[in-house]
């Protein structure tokens, strides 16, 4: 019998959560509030489909008899001779105790701590100021760890990078750790107005932030928004974890948008007809960062984070238009509109990062790598050429991605 690969008691998954509220002002207008609070994360099912046998295929290996390709198919295999051999991929490896092989003992599950506090003021009987202050850090994330074999093959560890198997104490020359901890720290002030009037109701508000560390999280930025979480090519190998000069690759990390502005109104008209609503909403992003990156097996920010850039700075403006019929009763038709992005902007939202098109620098030069000796990397990625040599990727650094076009939706709802 096969224990269960991954199980957690009841100790690691307690989750305090502490709150405490003060109206300041003791009339109802001003309110201070604070909290912190221990998430744990659900393990996704992406990890142990791939990881415990739930991804299932067979390869067949056969001579080939016949030379002639033309006459092999699926319903005339009549190039295929025997069988030599057949490969259940679905196959784990198994201990001795009747466990999984490849699960450090000591994974905690993924969690991370929030605290906030928070200011509200009304300063209109309709009207509410909001002051807020978000401070989270990440605890413990789940990764597949890896290494290469003798036969230059990825193998294995899930835990949590940088504890436990893959402990951050293991370091280089340069005094980096081969293993860093997953890190992906958030921190962020909101200023918020919102309020009503008769017939007009409106929201604005402005966040300045900071997202620093050196994982992308559960979907992956690193990788474009590769959406595989868990078994990221972060800390698949420990190359992907420095930079040129032998440094742990900290930085800004790919959603980063220091500057958020979000503007919201509706207006709602009444008619004996029915009722029109008009709405407008308006947003303004940074753009996010973007790292040039080589590939020794795996992607490597050779520059760090953040070299080549930001893209665009993202505006868009938003329409809304409807208008309700009522039928009594409480039954209503309503006929609305909708405009996506009205004034077709058009900003670039992704950048090629990668410098070389095909391809992987030589694994042999990792020692220089975590010596901080191996110098400018791009000097390994050759021009296009018969050899099996990386060649330059002639995309670099030239938009990948844009802003969605102006797109119009049309509806009718009946409401009883």
């Amino acid at each position: 019998k096969i224990a269960n690969p991954i199980s957690f008691g009841w100790g690691d998954k307690i989750a305090p959560r502490v709150g405490a509220a003060w109206d300041i002002l003791g009339n109802g207008r001003w309110k201070l509030s604070s909290s912190w609070v221990r998430v744990n994360d659900v393990l996704k099912y992406e990890l142990a489909r791939g990881s415990f046998g739930g991804d299932y295929w067979h390869d067949h290996v056969y001579t080939l008899d016949s030379p002639d390709l033309s006459q092999l198919s699926l319903s005339n295999p009549g190039a295929l001779g025997r069988k030599l051999i057949e490969i259940d991929n679905r196959t784990v490896p198994i201990n001795a105790s009747g466990q999984l092989e490849g699960i450090d003992p000591d994974m905690r599950p993924m969690s991370h701590n929030n605290f906030d506090v928070t200011t509200e003021y009304l300063i209109a009987p309709l009207t509410t100021f909001t002051l807020r202050y978000t401070h989270k850090r990440l605890r413990y994330g789940i990764e597949d760890i890896g290494v290469l074999d003798e036969f230059e093959s990825e193998v294995y560890t899930t835990g949590n990078p940088g504890f436990g198997l893959t402990s951050d104490s293991v370091r280089t020359p340069t005094g980096a750790s081969v293993t860093p901890k997953a890190k992906r720290d958030y921190d962020g002030v909101e200023f918020r107005v919102a309020g009503r009037m008769t017939h007009f109701f409106y929201n604005a508000s402005y966040t300045y932030s900071r997202l620093f560390g050196n994982w992308s999280g559960l979907a992956s930025s690193d990788e474009n928004g590769r959406s595989d979480p868990n078994v990221s090519r972060a800390f698949d190998l420990s190359p992907g974890n420095f930079d040129e000069n032998g440094n742990n690759v900290y930085g800004r990390l790919g959603t980063d948008r220091p500057h958020t502005l979000k503007l919201f109104g509706n207006y709602a008209i009444e008619s004996k007809l029915g009722t029109t609503m008009l709405g407008l909403s308006q947003q303004a992003f940074s753009g996010t960062p973007i790292s040039s990156e080589v590939t020794f097996i795996v992607p490597i920010f050779y520059n760090g984070r953040g070299d080549l850039g930001r893209t665009d700075t993202f505006t868009q403006t938003d329409l809304l238009a409807s208008h309700a019929f009522g039928f009594g009763g409480g039954k209503r038709m309503v006929l609305e509109a909708y405009v996506f992005n009205l004034f077709n902007q058009e900003a670039v939202t992704n950048i090629t990062p990668r410098y070389n098109r095909n391809g992987s620098i030589p694994q042999a030069l990792t020692a220089d790598l975590y010596a901080g000796t191996l110098g400018d990397a791009t000097q390994y990625v050759a021009p296009l050429s018969p050899t099996a040599s990386p060649s330059l990727n002639p995309i670099y650094n030239l938009p990948l991605g844009y802003q969605e076009a102006r797109q119009i939706r049309l509806g009718v709802r009946f409401q009883f």
